[in-house]
Protein backbone atom coordinates (compact mmCIF):
# COMPACT_ATOMS: atom_id res chain seq x y z
CA UNK A 1 0.00 0.00 0.00
CA UNK A 2 1.55 3.35 -1.02
CA UNK A 3 2.27 6.20 1.33
CA UNK A 4 -0.90 8.03 0.22
CA UNK A 5 -3.06 5.07 1.22
CA UNK A 6 -1.52 5.01 4.67
CA UNK A 7 -2.33 8.64 5.34
CA UNK A 8 -3.88 8.11 8.74
CA UNK A 9 -1.29 5.66 10.06
CA UNK A 10 1.99 7.15 8.77
CA UNK A 11 1.34 10.83 9.32
CA UNK A 12 3.87 12.69 11.46
CA UNK A 13 2.27 15.72 13.03
CA UNK A 14 3.82 18.69 14.70
CA UNK A 15 1.64 20.39 17.29
CA UNK A 16 2.17 23.93 18.49
CA UNK A 17 0.64 24.30 21.91
CA UNK A 18 -1.03 27.69 21.58
CA UNK A 19 -4.80 27.46 21.16
CA UNK A 20 -6.29 29.74 18.48
CA UNK A 21 -8.95 32.31 19.36
CA UNK A 22 -12.53 31.09 19.44
CA UNK A 23 -14.09 30.78 15.98
CA UNK A 24 -10.72 31.38 14.23
CA UNK A 25 -9.75 28.76 11.67
CA UNK A 26 -6.77 26.64 12.66
CA UNK A 27 -3.60 27.65 10.85
CA UNK A 28 -2.10 24.47 9.42
CA UNK A 29 1.23 24.19 7.61
CA UNK A 30 1.31 21.06 5.41
CA UNK A 31 4.61 20.05 3.86
CA UNK A 32 3.11 18.50 0.71
CA UNK A 33 -0.09 18.96 -1.32
CA UNK A 34 -1.45 15.53 -0.36
CA UNK A 35 -1.19 16.34 3.34
CA UNK A 36 -2.83 19.68 2.69
CA UNK A 37 -5.67 17.90 0.92
CA UNK A 38 -6.10 15.47 3.82
CA UNK A 39 -6.22 18.30 6.36
CA UNK A 40 -8.90 20.00 4.27
CA UNK A 41 -10.86 16.73 4.13
CA UNK A 42 -10.78 16.37 7.92
CA UNK A 43 -10.88 20.02 8.91
CA UNK A 44 -13.34 21.47 6.41
CA UNK A 45 -14.07 25.13 7.02
CA UNK A 46 -12.41 24.99 10.46
CA UNK A 47 -8.89 25.00 8.99
CA UNK A 48 -6.80 27.40 6.93
CA UNK A 49 -4.14 25.31 5.18
CA UNK A 50 -0.88 26.54 3.69
CA UNK A 51 1.11 24.00 1.65
CA UNK A 52 4.88 24.41 1.79
CA UNK A 53 5.61 22.76 -1.56
CA UNK A 54 4.00 22.55 -4.98
CA UNK A 55 3.29 19.41 -7.03
CA UNK A 56 6.20 20.40 -9.27
CA UNK A 57 8.86 20.39 -6.54
CA UNK A 58 10.99 17.50 -5.32
CA UNK A 59 10.28 17.58 -1.59
CA UNK A 60 13.69 16.04 -0.88
CA UNK A 61 15.24 19.26 -2.17
CA UNK A 62 13.37 22.14 -0.52
CA UNK A 63 15.07 24.96 1.38
CA UNK A 64 13.82 26.14 4.77
CA UNK A 65 13.31 29.72 3.62
CA UNK A 66 12.43 32.61 5.97
CA UNK A 67 8.88 32.61 4.62
CA UNK A 68 8.44 29.01 5.77
CA UNK A 69 9.95 29.81 9.16
CA UNK A 70 7.37 32.57 9.52
CA UNK A 71 4.58 30.14 8.64
CA UNK A 72 5.89 27.67 11.21
CA UNK A 73 6.01 30.33 13.90
CA UNK A 74 2.35 31.18 13.44
CA UNK A 75 1.03 27.65 12.77
CA UNK A 76 -1.27 25.80 15.14
CA UNK A 77 -0.33 22.53 13.47
CA UNK A 78 2.36 21.32 11.06
CA UNK A 79 1.73 18.13 9.11
CA UNK A 80 4.68 16.27 7.60
CA UNK A 81 5.33 12.91 6.00
CA UNK A 82 8.33 11.98 8.12
CA UNK A 83 10.31 8.83 7.25
CA UNK A 84 13.16 11.21 6.24
CA UNK A 85 11.15 12.58 3.30
CA UNK A 86 11.73 16.19 4.33
CA UNK A 87 15.02 15.44 6.12
CA UNK A 88 16.89 18.22 4.30
CA UNK A 89 14.64 21.08 5.34
CA UNK A 90 11.97 20.07 7.85
CA UNK A 91 14.31 19.69 10.89
CA UNK A 92 15.75 23.14 10.13
CA UNK A 93 12.25 24.57 9.85
CA UNK A 94 11.21 23.11 13.21
CA UNK A 95 14.41 24.02 14.99
CA UNK A 96 14.64 27.59 13.74
CA UNK A 97 10.98 28.54 13.83
CA UNK A 98 11.12 29.36 17.55
CA UNK A 99 7.91 27.36 18.02
CA UNK A 100 9.26 25.15 20.80
CA UNK A 101 6.31 23.10 22.04
CA UNK A 102 6.25 20.52 19.28
CA UNK A 103 4.85 17.02 19.74
CA UNK A 104 3.96 14.14 17.39
CA UNK A 105 0.46 12.67 17.24
CA UNK A 106 -2.44 11.51 15.05
CA UNK A 107 -4.20 13.98 12.79
CA UNK A 108 -7.83 13.76 13.81
CA UNK A 109 -6.93 13.67 17.49
CA UNK A 110 -4.61 16.63 17.08
CA UNK A 111 -7.19 18.75 15.33
CA UNK A 112 -9.58 18.07 18.21
CA UNK A 113 -6.88 18.74 20.78
CA UNK A 114 -5.96 22.09 19.29
CA UNK A 115 -9.61 23.01 18.75
CA UNK A 116 -11.67 21.07 21.34
CA UNK A 117 -14.81 23.12 20.71
CA UNK A 118 -15.06 21.45 17.30
CA UNK A 119 -13.94 17.95 18.28
CA UNK A 120 -17.27 16.38 17.27
CA UNK A 121 -17.00 18.08 13.87
CA UNK A 122 -13.52 16.65 13.28
CA UNK A 123 -14.59 13.19 14.44
CA UNK A 124 -17.58 13.20 12.09
CA UNK A 125 -15.50 14.30 9.11
CA UNK A 126 -12.83 11.76 9.97
CA UNK A 127 -15.33 8.90 10.04
CA UNK A 128 -16.86 10.03 6.76
CA UNK A 129 -13.44 10.29 5.12
CA UNK A 130 -12.39 6.84 6.29
CA UNK A 131 -15.56 5.27 4.89
CA UNK A 132 -15.14 6.96 1.52
CA UNK A 133 -11.43 6.13 1.47
CA UNK A 134 -11.97 2.44 2.21
CA UNK A 135 -14.62 2.19 -0.51
CA UNK A 136 -12.39 4.00 -3.00
CA UNK A 137 -9.41 1.79 -2.14
CA UNK A 138 -11.40 -1.36 -2.91
CA UNK A 139 -12.48 0.16 -6.22
CA UNK A 140 -8.93 1.17 -7.15
CA UNK A 141 -7.50 -2.23 -6.31
CA UNK A 142 -10.15 -3.96 -8.44
CA UNK A 143 -9.57 -1.60 -11.36
CA UNK A 144 -5.81 -2.07 -11.12
CA UNK A 145 -5.88 -5.86 -11.53
CA UNK A 146 -4.62 -5.69 -15.17
CA UNK A 147 -1.51 -3.85 -13.98
CA UNK A 148 -0.16 -6.73 -11.91
CA UNK A 149 3.19 -7.86 -13.24
CA UNK A 150 3.47 -5.06 -15.79
CA UNK A 151 7.17 -4.09 -16.12
CA UNK A 152 8.06 -0.40 -15.85
CA UNK A 153 11.05 1.88 -15.52
CA UNK A 154 10.90 4.87 -13.18
CA UNK A 155 12.88 8.08 -12.90
CA UNK A 156 13.64 7.45 -9.27
CA UNK A 157 12.25 5.18 -6.65
CA UNK A 158 9.62 7.47 -5.18
CA UNK A 159 7.14 5.31 -7.12
CA UNK A 160 8.17 2.22 -5.11
CA UNK A 161 5.09 2.29 -2.85
CA UNK A 162 2.76 2.64 -5.82
CA UNK A 163 4.45 -0.19 -7.72
CA UNK A 164 4.38 -2.46 -4.68
CA UNK A 165 0.70 -1.75 -3.96
CA UNK A 166 -0.42 -2.43 -7.53
CA UNK A 167 1.97 -5.32 -8.17
CA UNK A 168 3.77 -3.41 -10.92
CA UNK A 169 7.26 -4.76 -11.65
CA UNK A 170 9.96 -2.10 -11.41
CA UNK A 171 12.84 -2.97 -13.75
CA UNK A 172 15.12 0.03 -13.36
CA UNK A 173 15.48 3.55 -12.05
CA UNK A 174 16.81 6.27 -14.35
CA UNK A 175 18.37 8.11 -11.42
CA UNK A 176 21.10 5.96 -9.79
CA UNK A 177 20.28 7.68 -6.49
CA UNK A 178 17.29 9.90 -5.64
CA UNK A 179 17.94 13.41 -6.90
CA UNK A 180 21.19 12.47 -8.65
CA UNK A 181 21.01 12.99 -12.44
CA UNK A 182 22.14 9.97 -14.46
CA UNK A 183 25.51 10.11 -16.17
CA UNK A 184 25.91 9.38 -19.87
CA UNK A 185 27.56 6.08 -18.99
CA UNK A 186 24.73 5.05 -16.69
CA UNK A 187 22.12 5.91 -19.34
CA UNK A 188 24.04 3.83 -21.88
CA UNK A 189 23.93 0.89 -19.47
CA UNK A 190 20.18 1.37 -19.10
CA UNK A 191 19.70 1.32 -22.87
CA UNK A 192 21.48 -2.04 -23.04
CA UNK A 193 19.59 -3.46 -20.07
CA UNK A 194 16.15 -2.24 -21.08
CA UNK A 195 16.55 -3.16 -24.72
CA UNK A 196 17.12 -6.74 -23.61
CA UNK A 197 14.30 -6.61 -21.04
CA UNK A 198 12.01 -3.77 -22.11
CA UNK A 199 9.50 -2.10 -19.81
CA UNK A 200 5.97 -1.40 -20.93
CA UNK A 201 6.35 2.28 -20.02
CA UNK A 202 8.59 4.75 -18.23
CA UNK A 203 6.86 6.45 -15.28
CA UNK A 204 7.51 10.15 -14.71
CA UNK A 205 6.20 12.28 -11.88
CA UNK A 206 4.92 15.79 -12.48
CA UNK A 207 7.96 17.34 -10.77
CA UNK A 208 10.59 15.23 -12.59
CA UNK A 209 12.82 16.73 -15.25
CA UNK A 210 11.54 14.89 -18.35
CA UNK A 211 14.73 15.00 -20.42
CA UNK A 212 16.42 11.77 -19.32
CA UNK A 213 13.16 9.81 -19.51
CA UNK A 214 12.42 11.11 -23.00
CA UNK A 215 16.00 10.41 -24.15
CA UNK A 216 15.75 6.82 -22.90
CA UNK A 217 12.24 6.34 -24.29
CA UNK A 218 13.39 7.29 -27.78
CA UNK A 219 16.13 4.68 -27.67
CA UNK A 220 14.18 1.76 -26.24
CA UNK A 221 10.94 2.68 -28.04
CA UNK A 222 8.52 2.83 -25.12
CA UNK A 223 6.22 5.68 -24.03
CA UNK A 224 6.69 7.96 -21.04
CA UNK A 225 3.63 8.15 -18.78
CA UNK A 226 3.17 11.30 -16.71
CA UNK A 227 1.73 10.62 -13.24
CA UNK A 228 0.57 13.35 -10.85
CA UNK A 229 2.35 11.82 -7.81
CA UNK A 230 0.62 14.28 -5.50
CA UNK A 231 -2.50 16.43 -5.40
CA UNK A 232 -2.33 19.08 -8.11
CA UNK A 233 0.24 17.22 -10.20
CA UNK A 234 -2.28 17.05 -13.05
CA UNK A 235 -5.48 19.05 -13.63
CA UNK A 236 -7.56 15.97 -12.74
CA UNK A 237 -5.77 15.33 -9.42
CA UNK A 238 -7.70 18.01 -7.55
CA UNK A 239 -7.85 16.10 -4.24
CA UNK A 240 -6.76 12.75 -2.80
CA UNK A 241 -9.50 10.84 -4.57
CA UNK A 242 -8.80 12.55 -7.87
CA UNK A 243 -5.09 11.79 -7.40
CA UNK A 244 -5.66 8.05 -7.43
CA UNK A 245 -8.45 8.12 -9.99
CA UNK A 246 -6.17 9.92 -12.43
CA UNK A 247 -3.10 7.83 -11.61
CA UNK A 248 -4.96 4.61 -12.37
CA UNK A 249 -6.61 6.07 -15.46
CA UNK A 250 -3.20 6.98 -16.90
CA UNK A 251 -1.61 3.64 -16.01
CA UNK A 252 -4.48 1.61 -17.45
CA UNK A 253 -4.54 3.65 -20.66
CA UNK A 254 -0.81 3.06 -21.13
CA UNK A 255 -1.28 -0.67 -20.59
CA UNK A 256 -3.73 -1.08 -23.48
Amino acid sequence: MPRHLRLLSLVLLVLCAGVPPAQAALKVLATTPDWGSLVNELGGDKVNVYTATSPFQDVHRVDAKPSLLARARSADLVVATGADLEIGWMPVLLQDSGNSKIQPGALSARLALVDPANSAYYASRGEDFQKRWQQATLKWEAEAAPLRGVPVAVIHRDQAYLCHWLGIRELASIEPKPGVPPSAGYLAELVTKLTATPPKVILRNAYNDPRAAEWLAERIHVPVVLLPYTVGGTPEAKDLFGLFDDTLKRLLAANQ
